[in-house]
Parts: C-alpha cells; sequence; structure tokens
C-alpha cells in the first residue's frame, strides 16, 4: 500500500520541479504500469528547502535569535557543507554548478537542525566554464548567501576581489579570515582550515587558558599545549557518550541527531594536534575582535 508522496515529504514550492519525477514512481507503481519489482522508500516526514531559501528564513529570524544560537545555526550549516565538499572532492569532482539551488536541507519535525543534502545536479553535467564553480567558490558563495550579500555567486567567482562581510555577528573577522582562506582556491587545504576553524568554534574548548611561563621554548609550549587538549578531548569524549546514553536508555536505543552526529565526529576524528592547530588560528583572529 503507498501513501501519498505529499503526506510523507513536505517540500518548498521552489522546489516542486525537482520533485515530480519521484511523484511520478508510487502511481506508475500503483497502477503495476513499471516492472514488476521495486523497492520503496517510505521516509518520516521532511522540511525541505533550497540553500536560498534557508538563508532568507535565517535572515528573518535573525532578531528573534539569541546571537550565539543565529552563529551556531550559520556555522553548522558551513561545516556540512564544507563536509560534503571535501567527499566530493575525495570522489575525484572538483567544480559545481554556480548555482547554489540545487543544495537542499531537509529537517525531520523532532530535530531542530537541518540536514544539507547536495544533489547530483549540484556537480554533474556543468555544461560550460562560465556556469561552473570550484569547490572553495562554492563554499565562499553559500558564506556570502548566509551573510546575506547580494550576488553570492558572482562575487566568490570573481578572483582576488576584496570582500566585506556585515557586522551582523561579532565574529564577523573569523568569518572573514575564512573567506580570505577559500579565495586562496586551495580545495585541499583551505577547505580543511575552514572545517578546523568551524568545529573549533562550535565544539572547542572555551575554559582552558595557554597561559606561557617565563623561559619555555616554543617546542615545550606547544608540547604543553596538546597535553592540555588532550585531557580535554579524552574528558569530551567520555562525556558527550555517557549524557547520551543517559539521556536515551542504553546503547541499543541510541539515535543521533544531526548535531550530535556531527559533535561525535569531530570528537572522534580529531586530534591535540589538529586542534593546537586550530586553538592558534582561532586565537589570532580572537585577539583582533
Amino acid at each position: 500500500m503507498f501513501q501519498n508522496y505529499n503526506q510523507v515529504v513536505t517540500v518548498n514550492p521552489d522546489l516542486h520541479c525537482i520533485f515530480n519525477k519521484l511523484l511520478l514512481i508510487p502511481i506508475l507503481l500503483y497502477n503495476n504500469i513499471l516492472i514488476s519489482a521495486a523497492v520503496v522508500w517510505v521516509l518520516s516526514r521532511l522540511s525541505i528547502l533550497s540553500l536560498p531559501a534557508y538563508a532568507r528564513a535565517l535572515k528573518a529570524r535573525r532578531k528573534p535569535l539569541r546571537l550565539p544560537d543565529f552563529e551556531k545555526d550559520l556555522s553548522f550549516l558551513l561545516l556540512q557543507l564544507i563536509n560534503g565538499l571535501k567527499f566530493l572532492q575525495a570522489q575525484g569532482i572538483e567544480d559545481t554548478l554556480a548555482s547554489l539551488d540545487h543544495f537542499l536541507l531537509a529537517r525531520r519535525d523532532n530535530d531542530p537542525n537541518y540536514r544539507l543534502i547536495i544533489t547530483e545536479e549540484s556537480y554533474a553535467a556543468v555544461p560550460a566554464p562560465s556556469a561552473k564553480m570550484s569547490l572553495c567558490q562554492c563554499a565562499l558563495a553559500a558564506m556570502l548567501q548566509l551573510f546575506d550579500m547580494a550576488d553570492p555567486v558572482g562575487l566568490a567567482i570573481r578572483q582576488r576581489s576584496i570582500l566585506e562581510l556585515p557586522p551582523i555577528l561579532a565574529s564577523v573577522s573569523i568569518f572573514s579570515t575564512m573567506a580570505v582562506i577559500l579565495q586562496k582556491d586551495n580545495a585541499t587545504a583551505s577547505l580543511g582550515q575552514v572545517k578546523s576553524m568551524l568545529e573549533y568554534m562550535l565544539w572547542g574548548p572555551s575554559d582552558i587558558i595557554f597561559e606561557p611561563r617565563a623561559g619555555t621554548s616554543g617546542r615545550e609550549l606547544a608540547e604543553s599545549r596538546e597535553a592540555g587538549l588532550q585531557r580535554w578531548l579524552d574528558l569530551e569524549r567520555a562525556r558527550l557518550l555517557q549524557g547520551m546514553v543517559r539521556a536515551q536508555g542504553g546503547l541499543g536505543s541510541l539515535s543521533v541527531a544531526v548535531y550530535q552526529e556531527y559533535h561525535l565526529l569531530f570528537l572522534v576524528r580529531t586530534c591535540a594536534k589538529m586542534l593546537r592547530e586550530a586553538s592558534l588560528l582561532f586565537e589570532s583572529e580572537v585577539s583582533r575582535m
């Protein structure tokens, strides 16, 4: 028995055309028009937006939201995009379509955060060089879109253009540094650096003070910082897992929301050396705020 697709997924009207083919599948199967065997996925109810539509919605929510929540939502979406672009790079894909309309965000009713979906249309069969942008330019365009700048794709594609982000956040200088890094257009290094900065902003230690002692060499200072960050990392891993198990009644029933999933991935994949490099970069920017 097939359910009406519109009862399963709530689709933004601007994106209705994308799902026309999907809407036909249950109808054709129900009328025995397609092949005799098929797999049909019945998904939980989802709300879906394009990235530009999400940026407009985030702008509308900016005043009601507390500033830390607005910064968290913006940073988390950028982090998801950077992770997705790094995945594309690992598959040998170096360019995307010069548009953000094919980047979708889906959210379940019981999840406060959207999950980014990179559709195949965003990177497959780019018609001409003028209609594509590099992975770094794509990340930069998304950042400019979230900062509500006009023509974000055009600004991102223009080489060496000086970008001035609107001061809608106290941490705007950190995002400005990320923009400069992305403008270097070195996918491997630039995407990795911005990813580390975003993760440190979202989940890095805020209660550790690194004070150099007199007569301490640079090497000893680096080792001391790494040792402190390693202790923090071990405690944070244990604390988060313990909290999730207690909240959900054991490992067997563990269900992870998208924000928790990325938090866990950060704690599992990062190391003290990566945290040290991110902390130095982050502190240099904070000192300029």
